[in-house]
């Protein structure tokens, strides 16, 4: 990854080791401003506000859900970026969220670590090219 200005990061997954595993996959990267929560409930005493969210849509806590945080935040943090890292393997699910501004749905398995790492390079690099621009 080339060297960019340092997005901050929240990772939310009920599982510990998927949040672990994507935890130290981005840690991979380079990326320092790393913040894991096994739910989004843990987000709200945080008053860092996220460049980038990657979330799993399957939290663990009854009927809340990834798409129901991400809903939420989005109409009050419309430059937060969130790429979804879930279980649920619903296409329609994934097409669904990307037109409605989920920069990526990538399904959980070491293909989707693989992707997910290269997707999530991408989009730091896009988004330090609009801030560099502005």
């Amino acid at each position: 990854m080339k060297k960019y200005i340092q997005p901050t990061v929240f990772i939310i997954d009920h599982n510990h080791s998927y949040l672990e595993i994507t935890k130290s996959c981005l840690q991979g990267l380079k990326i320092a401003n790393i913040f894991a929560f096994s739910s989004f409930e843990e987000t709200l005493g945080c008053k860092l506000l996220p460049d980038i969210i990657v979330l799993d849509n399957e939290l663990g806590n009854g009927n809340k859900k990834g798409i129901d945080y991400f809903s939420k935040y989005k109409n009050t943090h419309p430059h937060t970026k969130f790429i979804f890292f879930s279980t649920n393997t619903s296409i329609e699910l994934a097409v669904d969220l990307i037109k409605a501004g989920a920069f990526d749905y990538i399904v959980k398995s070491k293909i989707g670590l693989d992707r997910l790492t290269k997707r999530f390079s991408l989009l730091v690099e896009l988004q330090a090219k609009e801030k560099l621009s502005k």
